[in-house]
């Protein structure tokens, strides 16, 4: 993936199948994302539901967002659900090598640093109809899959398992 082959002059978008995980607020019993911004969604645009994979890397995003810039202490985080969703994608942008990273104008460090380059990028791709971008985590213990909502048909989605899931030690730390 050297050159831009697909639409908007991204790099070609690619199929993504497998189980990613997800954790929202208990209160939440439906998988479900938002348009409050993210990484790959500037705020107010468009909704996004963000996944990632291993099971590690949704501990780490969660201590990233909760626990460094809330709680501080993770005993005041409450459980959570826990999403276990099947995804059947076929039009992703790919940026998890440094050469769709390249096409696209992003540096390693971009993924883990300010939201502003990821979000042009996130935005280039959802109005070139794109269902997503999948991309290292910003925690590097794996990869996020954030997930254009109204882009994705509902067999691209699969919940497969959902429980209550208490915030475990903190993978970054080991």
């Amino acid at each position: 993936m050297s050159a831009p082959s697909g639409p908007g002059g991204l790099p070609g978008p690619v199929a993504v199948a497998g189980r990613f995980f997800r954790h929202q607020a208990a209160r939440f019993e439906r998988l479900g994302g938002s348009s409050f911004g993210g990484r790959w969604s500037p705020p107010n645009e468009f909704e996004a539901i963000y996944l990632a994979r291993p099971l590690k890397a949704v501990a780490g995003e969660a201590y990233r967002h909760l626990v460094d810039r809330v709680a501080a202490d993770p005993a005041f985080i409450s459980a959570r659900q826990l999403f276990t969703v099947e995804v059947a994608l076929a039009r992703v942008l790919d940026l998890r090598d440094e050469a769709g990273r390249r096409a696209c104008g992003l540096l390693r460090g971009e993924l883990s640093g300010a939201h502003d380059h990821c979000q042009v990028v996130g935005r280039r791709s959802f109005e070139a109809g794109y269902e997503g971008v999948l991309a290292p985590a910003a925690t590097c213990l794996g990869e996020t899959l954030c997930v254009f909502a109204g882009r994705v048909e509902p067999r691209g989605l699969r919940v497969v398992e959902r429980r209550l899931w208490e915030l475990p030690s903190d993978p970054r730390l080991g």
